[in-house]
């Protein structure tokens, strides 16, 4: 399996110009998702001092059926805002319309649910095992969301292909998430704001990685 390979300086370098150049529409959509957020916060709450409270075992359904619709949004946002990269990193014209009428496959939503489910599931078995292994694989496996969204495939062949674009280079994406952890340590201290602008810029990032990883590995064609 040939090793593939990718530019820290690059991938920060991309990051850093689209979202200067796509500034305004990351503003937009980064106070769009605060105003989620702190509506998902505010009915949380209300469901759980209120409505559980006063409707009994009912109360606790609709509160599970809440948290269901807000996780299926928060895997809605990190899918789109994969595909907001790509389109960014081509040049793409891109508005906030867009980012929530894009059409994709049928399947993709489900395929990158359980992608990340997978993912998941096999970096915490890795660290009940030896913790090395899981460390390991969460590299090897860091792309499985971007392989999802730019193919369609399905999680299992996401997983190898991601394993196969990442051989050669999990060191590199260990170093870039070192970074991108410290960047996330500093903006806690910063308004959540500008923390979910992070958030963008980070994509960002990977998505360039993702894009190398392709042209010096021969990706397979899309599906």
């Amino acid at each position: 399996m040939a090793n593939s390979s990718f530019s820290l300086k690059e991938s920060l370098t991309a990051g850093w110009k689209n979202l200067a150049c796509n500034i305004g529409l990351v503003v937009k959509l980064s106070f769009i998702m605060l105003a989620i957020f702190l509506l998902g916060i505010l009915l949380n709450v209300v469901f759980n001092q209120f409505i559980t409270a006063e409707l009994g075992w009912l109360g606790i359904l609709l509160s599970f059926i809440f948290s269901i619709l807000m996780s299926v949004f928060s895997i809605f946002f990190q899918m789109r805002l994969i595909a907001l990269s790509f389109a960014l990193l081509k040049g793409d014209s891109f508005t906030v319309k867009d980012f929530f009428s894009m059409p994709q496959p049928r399947n993709m939503l489900a395929y990158f649910f359980i992608g990340l489910f997978l993912y998941i599931l096999i970096i915490q078995a890795g660290l009940i095992l030896l913790v090395v292994p899981g460390i390991i694989w969460t590299f090897k496996y860091c792309m499985v969301p971007f392989v999802i969204v730019d193919k369609n495939l399905s999680p299992v062949d996401a997983l190898k292909e991601s394993g196969r674009l990442t051989n050669g280079a999990k060191l590199k994406l260990f170093v870039f998430y070192l970074f991108m952890i410290v960047l996330g340590m500093f903006s806690l201290v910063i308004p959540v704001f500008l923390h979910i602008v992070c958030l963008f810029f980070a994509c960002l990032c990977l998505a360039n990685i993702y894009n190398q990883l392709k042209d010096s590995s021969g990706a397979i064609d899309k599906v």
